[in-house]
């Protein structure tokens, strides 16, 4: 999303580098909440779903996984379109895998 990630030290909490204005929360209170997030939503982009239907069910159990995980993070504007089907079209989220390993 042509955004630098912070780790606040103090807080733990993992942010959205916004410049000009005040960070998003990307995690409420740790990393092992945003890598959680990440990878959950990493299965539900890699999982193949036949029909519209299991799709819109998979992207609701990945939304309520996340709200579980850390809500105050699920409701921030970032997880928000993630959630609803942000459309990485610039391929961004492709460069961080290869095949099916992680670099």
């Amino acid at each position: 999303m042509y955004s630098k990630l912070l780790l606040d030290g103090t807080t733990g909490r993992v942010l959205r580098d916004t410049t000009g204005g005040l960070p998003e929360p990307l995690a409420g209170s740790s990393l092992v909440q945003f890598f959680a997030m990440v990878r959950l939503f990493d299965e539900f982009r890699r999982a193949h779903r036949p029909g519209a239907p299991d799709h819109k069910d998979a992207r609701n159990g990945l939304a309520t996984w996340c709200r579980h995980i850390d809500p105050e993070a699920a409701q921030g504007e970032v997880w928000t379109h993630i959630l609803e089907g942000y459309d990485f079209e610039d391929s961004t989220w492709d460069l961080a895998t290869y095949g099916d390993d992680y670099v």
